[in-house]
C-alpha cells in the first residue's frame, strides 16, 4: 500500500467556532459525518468514532479516535477503513480565518488538496480569489469548491483551473479520495471567515 499525507482545505462562510462545532456534530448538514447511514461519536480527546456511508452501491465503515481538539483551530483524529487495509491514518483539520490566513498556511505547509467555499464575507467569489492567488504564487495544490454547483458553475470552476465543485458532501468526499488515490501528497485546510 502506498502511504501519503492528506490535508484538506476548505474556505467556509462562517465563524471558525461554528465550523468546528459543525465538524463535531453528526447531525449538522455540511459536516463530514452528516448523511452517514450510522454515526457514533465521542468527540473528546481519546474518544472513539464509527460511521458508515453508502458509496457506489456499498456500505463503507470507518473507525477512529480523536487525538487533538483545539476549538476552533484544530481537529485531529485517526482513520481506519477497509480501504486503508487496517493501516491507521491521521487526519488533521486546520481551520483558517480567511483567504489571507489560508495563503499564509499554504506558504508554511504542503497541502495535498484545498477545499474552499465560494461566497464569503470577503466577497461573493472569494473562492476564485483564493484560486487565482494560489496560481499566482505557483501553488500546485488541487482546489475543490464546496458551494452551490450548477452545471455552469462546475464548468467555470474547471475552466479557471479548479479541480471540482459540488454542493454534495459525499461527492466532495469522493473527489478528494480520488485525488488522494492518485498518489500525490494530500492535505486539508478549512478556512472559515472571521
Amino acid at each position: 500500500m502506498k502511504l501519503c499525507e492528506l490535508t484538506v482545505s476548505r474556505t467556509i462562510s462562517a465563524p471558525a467556532e461554528d465550523v468546528f462545532d459543525a465538524w463535531m456534530d453528526s447531525n449538522t448538514p455540511g459536516g463530514p459525518w452528516f448523511g452517514a447511514d450510522r454515526a457514533i461519536m465521542n468527540p473528546s480527546v481519546d474518544g472513539l468514532f464509527y460511521h458508515s456511508i453508502d458509496h457506489e452501491g456499498r456500505n463503507w465503515a470507518h473507525y477512529g479516535r480523536f487525538i487533538a481538539l483545539d476549538r476552533p483551530r484544530l481537529i485531529q483524529h485517526t482513520w481506519v477503513s477497509e480501504s486503508t487495509k487496517g493501516v491507521e491514518s491521521t487526519v488533521t483539520v486546520t481551520l483558517s480565518l480567511n483567504t489571507a490566513d489560508a495563503l499564509d498556511q499554504l506558504s508554511r505547509q504542503k497541502f495535498g488538496a484545498v477545499i474552499s467555499d465560494m461566497d464569503r464575507k470577503e466577497g461573493p467569489v472569494e473562492g476564485y480569489v483564493l484560486l487565482e492567488a494560489m496560481h499566482s504564487s505557483n501553488y500546485r495544490t488541487p482546489i475543490f469548491f464546496y458551494s452551490s454547483a450548477s452545471p455552469d458553475q462546475r464548468q467555470e470552476t474547471l475552466q479557471l483551473g479548479g479541480q471540482g465543485r459540488t454542493d454534495n458532501a459525499n461527492e466532495l468526499f469522493s473527489m478528494v479520495i480520488d485525488a488522494v488515490s492518485n498518489g500525490k501528497p494530500k492535505a486539508a485546510l478549512a478556512v472559515p471567515q472571521a
